[in-house]
């Protein structure tokens, strides 16, 4: 077996192994108990687990460790409720819990004080590459007792989020062309500390070619010009994110922006005029002219809509405020529409509205976020908002997230409805979740209230809970109303010299869909035996393991069978009711840092030997100290060369091996033309890695293929994340892709060889 270490193991071994590897048995239930407000740990509270139907009468007791840990292990399968409790704090009830294999869960817990005092943190944005500042960086923060907290930079690139209670919190930042960014270590707000210096780098992202310029006008239907119309270009770019790009035409109707290389959903609006969508809008090289042309709105088919912002407390008009209309017009179109609030407090969206129900937000970083379903009327439309401020505030705000009981995937769109049970001293509000299963909704009255959430597929739910002033969180676990049908993978993990089965609390099983159907993990016992259960369908299984024995060593991740790369995968399938044993794994003995050798051959197409061609052994970017050691040898007359790494006091876990000489095309291992293609040798011991040859070719005689296209149903609509495959049919090698929400895939990298393509996708056939 082979050795590998990448950043992803290192940090998934270091946050779950405690969680996954503590169990011994089949099916458990873990997890970890916070206080909301600070993300401290809660040591000592008491957990309560009871069944949920009547097939189970078996209740489970226990406490929380000094890090909030709990642990059931084993316990029976079934449906269960989890309540919480601990001194200060509020009792907590989640579920129904459906636990049929490893299951956690994190419960946050409002104290029944919530603690006092404010801070902020603030800095600058600016270019990793440039060193200069950027501006309009979506800068917030989360993970505190304040729901996130969203700010913009400003021209100078400086941001500042106000009015943080104390608490932890995780900075991020994103921006267009940039890699996200996401502070490395939590930061605290608490006294003497409530103001914290924090400068942000963002650094280009390397993966995505130059931005596309898109430029053209905006006219009326007789070829008027329309000045200040809001232009919005949504979609995905080219490596599948979901981006967004927005510009305003000048008074003479001409507008230009960047976009990143993608395909979008042009949305074209203006104070009077019909919202326009142009769909499928490709760009991926430009300059390119897009001439939007929108048609006058009839006031008594439309919708408009204007309000006021002001503060609940003091009256005063809010100025600055980002509010948010977007859902869906009754003929299929997207609406999203933005405006800032004046400073008056006054807002326009500019535009005519297809009349329905959709979901008007506004943020503002010393605020509570306020969210509400507004039904537009055709005609005018006018809704005052009062925000609630975020220090001091009686309100309440709940915000959380709902997701599949069974997978942990987000559930979207879900509506969730807030009723006081007490109607005279409450009230009523209902919203929608965003794609990331995240909600807020609120503010609302303090007090007892029933929250329904409703979605596709899954059966209603109805929690109580008592919403105390400021923000609450809720985790809310959607049961499907046709669970799949289940089967069961099993295995063995043992060691590659021994044979012997892997020491207990040193392994764990992932269990992830191809088509991102489910992810599932499971403990390994003392005897290195697994069985996970999981829904009927095909699934990519791995192994993460670190050996117990070796603090120092280095996390092992490996596919099933016997593979570093997901390309070179071996799919498991599961059918229903039934058991796919002898899935197993072998991983290295012992860990620690090894010498290895390098030997092999270079030489040309004819196979002459080549003389001094420069072999170089780089340690593979995946490593703990990244791509930086390099290490050089010639080849000999005979064109042979042997390289020996020695002792170098940090872990090398996998190099990539490269050939090259004047007048040649440079090749990596396994004949490939670039580095990113390159297989890399795993480092498992102190290894002879021989036979590593080369054959060059001329200079400009090397070439690469691809094959791409689009994915779609019956139906002929595209289908999202199928997954593709291609066979060298000559070579075996396998390269592996997903498509995109439009249905597109590209395999690229292809040798001059025939290949057969397979394609699989969730629910069809």
């Amino acid at each position: 077996m082979r050795k590998r270490v990448n950043g992803f193991c290192l940090i998934l071994a270091t946050l779950l192994l405690p969680l996954f590897l503590q169990a011994q048995g089949t099916v458990s239930l873990m997890g970890i108990v916070s206080d909301a407000f600070t993300g401290f740990p809660i040591d000592g509270a008491e957990v309560l687990v009871t069944p949920a139907d009547s097939s189970n009468n078996t209740t489970y007791r226990g406490t929380t460790d000094n890090s909030g840990f709990f642990a059931f292990v084993p316990i029976d399968p079934g449906i269960y409720l989890v309540e919480i409790s601990a001194t200060d704090f509020q009792t907590e009830v989640v579920g129904p819990i459906q636990v049929y294999n490893a299951v956690r869960i994190n419960v946050a817990m409002n104290p029944d004080q919530p603690p006092l005092g404010q801070g902020s943190i603030s800095g600058t944005v600016y270019d990793t590459a440039t060193r200069l500042p950027i501006a309009g960086v979506r800068v917030s923060a989360g993970g505190g007792p304040a729901n996130q907290v969203i700010t913009f930079s400003d021209s100078s690139g400086a941001y500042s989020l106000d009015s943080l209670q104390y608490g932890i919190y995780n900075l991020m930042a994103e921006a267009p062309g940039y890699l996200p960014y996401i502070n490395n270590a939590p930061i605290m707000i608490e006294p003497g500390n409530e103001n914290v210096q924090v400068d942000v780098p963002l650094s280009p992202d390397p993966n995505i070619g130059a931005d596309v310029e898109v430029f053209g006008t905006v006219s009326d239907s007789l070829g008027n010009p329309v000045g200040f119309a809001i232009i919005i270009f949504e979609g995905v770019d080219s490596l599948g994110n979901p981006v967004r790009f927005t510009t305003n035409s000048s008074p003479a109707g001409a507008y230009r922006l960047s976009v990143r290389p993608g395909v979008y959903d042009v949305l074209a609006g203006a104070q009077g005029f019909v919202q326009l969508v142009v769909r499928d809008f490709q760009a991926f090289s430009g300059p390119l002219e897009l001439n939007l042309v929108l048609n006058r709105a009839n006031n008594t088919n439309f919708a408009f809509l204007n309000g006021i912002v002001e503060d609940s407390l003091t009256g005063l008009p809010v100025e600055g405020v980002l509010l948010t209309l977007h859902g869906q017009a009754p003929n299929g179109d997207p609406v999203f529409l933005q405006t800032p609030s004046m400073p008056d407090g006054t807002y326009d969206f500019m535009g005519a509205i297809p009349p329905g129900v959709y979901q008007l937000s506004a943020e503002m970083g010393a605020y509570l976020p306020f969210n509400t379903r507004i039904n537009l009327q055709a005609g005018q439309n006018t809704y005052p908002i009062f925000l609630i401020s975020s220090s001091g505030s009686n309100q309440a705000v709940v915000s959380g997230v709902i997701v599949d009981s069974l997978f942990g995937r987000a559930v979207f769109p879900a509506t969730i409805t807030l009723s006081a049970a007490n109607p005279a001293g409450g009230d009523s509000l209902t919203v929608e979740n965003r794609p990331d299963g995240g909600f807020t909704a609120g503010p609302v009255t303090p007090g007892l209230y029933l929250i329904r959430v409703s979605a596709r597929g899954y059966e209603t739910k109805t929690l109580r809970a008592n919403l105390i002033e400021g923000p609450n969180r809720l985790i809310v676990e959607m049961l499907l109303s046709n669970p799949p049908a289940l089967g069961v993978i099993s295995g063995r993990v043992t060691l590659d010299g021994s044979g012997d089965p892997v020491a207990l609390n040193s392994a764990f099983i992932e269990v992830m869909s191809p088509n991102g159907v489910g992810t599932y993990s499971a403990p390994v016992d003392s005897g290195g035996n697994y069985r996970v259960t999981v829904a009927a369908g095909s699934y990519l299984v791995a192994v993460h393991y670190l050996d117990v024995a070796n603090p120092g060593g280095f996390p092992y991740f490996e596919y099933f069978d016997d593979a570093q790369d997901i390309r070179n995968a071996t799919i498991v399938s599961v059918s229903e009711n039934g058991t796919t044993s002898g899935i197993d794994f072998g991983v290295p003995d012992g860990g620690g840092v090894f010498q290895f050798t390098v030997t092999g051959n270079v030489s040309d197409d004819a196979g002459n030997p080549l003389e001094a061609a420069l072999v170089l052994v780089r340690a593979a970017s995946n490593n703990p100290i990244g791509d930086s050691l390099v290490f050089p040898v010639y080849t000999d007359n005979l064109g042979n060369y042997t390289l020996q790494v020695p002792f170098i006091g940090v872990h090398i876990s996998s190099v990539i091996v490269s050939a090259e000489r004047r007048g040649y095309d440079i090749e990596f291992w396994q004949e490939q033309p670039s580095i990113d293609l390159a297989d890399e040798l795993f480092v498992s011991g102190d290894t002879v890695f021989s036979g590593i040859d080369f054959t060059l070719s001329p200079y400009g005689s090397n070439n690469t293929n691809s094959i791409s296209g689009t994915v779609t149903d019956t139906d002929n609509l595209p289908i999202n994340q199928a997954f593709v495959v291609g066979s060298n049919m000559r070579t075996g090698r396998i390269t592996f892709a997903f498509t995109d929400p439009l249905g597109h895939y590209s395999l690229a990298g292809l040798e001059n060889d025939p290949f057969v393509v397979l394609f699989a996708a969730a629910s069809h056939v």
